[in-house]
Order: structure tokens, then C-alpha cells, then sequence
């Protein structure tokens, strides 16, 4: 799986850094949580989830980090209709900036609590964010979520 993985990401533009550097633009140390999420949805998944940090505009200054990738995956698999939607889900990205978003949650870690049953604060926010933009909310789609 580990050379799976490195094909993915070399494929997509992201390359796996070890654990004692910083990563940088298109660098990521969350090995690990790629394997998994690798392994539980799949290479489709997984390429669409990094495919979202490295192909929008305001994801630039977003860490690719376990909390990031699990927040987006956490989406995805809530309104998988909205990661369906193609070059829709990215041009709702691109008006998402990821960067600020993390940026905001660190500098609140300690004075918020994380919500029940989520592993991060950026979830919240950005689900948030993203039903406002969904790429079904123009179209009368009842399917968004409440």
C-alpha cells in the first residue's frame, strides 16, 4: 500500500515529507492518515481529497495535516453529492480559504472546545461554509443538508 500511496501523491502533487521536517506547499507529514483513508474509501477518494488542496486557489496557504485532510474527508463522505459534483466541488473550494480557516481554529484551539464527535474545530466552520456554497444550493436541490 505504502508504494500505492506514493504513486498517488506523486501523480496528484503532493509529496510525503518525514515527520521531523515542516512541511511545505504540497507537503504533508500525515502518512499515516493517508494509508487509512486510503485503505477505507479507496484511490478515487484519495485523489479527490488531495486533488482539493492542491488544484484550488485558497488552498495554497493551507497545511495538507491530519486535521485538514480529516476535516475535508469528513465532508466528502458527509455530502458525497457535493464531491460528485466534478469541477463544481473545486470551484467551491477555490472560494474556501483553507489557510485562514486553520489559521483561526489554532489561534482558538484552547478557548473552544472541540464539537462533540469531531476530531478538529475546522470541521464545523467549514461544513458550514461549504452548505452555503454547496453546488446544489443554486439549483433548488433539496438534498443540502440542514
Amino acid at each position: 500500500m505504502m508504494r500505492k500511496l506514493a504513486a498517488i501523491c506523486a501523480d496528484v502533487g503532493v509529496e510525503i515529507v518525514p515527520t521531523t521536517r515542516m512541511p511545505g506547499p504540497g507537503q504533508t507529514t500525515a502518512r499515516s492518515t493517508l494509508q487509512r483513508i486510503l485503505r477505507d474509501h479507496g484511490e478515487g477518494h484519495l485523489i479527490q481529497l488531495l486533488r482539493t488542496f492542491v488544484e484550488t486557489e485558497n488552498s495554497v496557504g493551507a497545511r495538507i495535516d491530519a486535521f485538514a485532510i480529516f476535516a475535508v474527508n469528513d465532508i466528502i463522505l458527509a455530502h458525497p453529492e457535493w464531491a460528485s459534483s466534478g469541477l463544481r466541488w473545486l470551484e467551491v473550494f477555490d472560494r474556501i480559504d483553507l489557510g485562514e480557516i486553520q489559521r483561526v481554529a489554532k489561534a482558538n484551539r484552547d478557548a473552544v472546545p472541540p464539537a462533540p464527535g469531531h476530531r478538529h474545530h475546522a470541521v464545523s466552520r467549514t461544513q458550514r461554509g461549504l452548505r452555503r456554497k454547496s453546488p446544489h444550493r443554486n439549483r433548488g436541490d433539496q438534498r443540502r443538508a440542514d
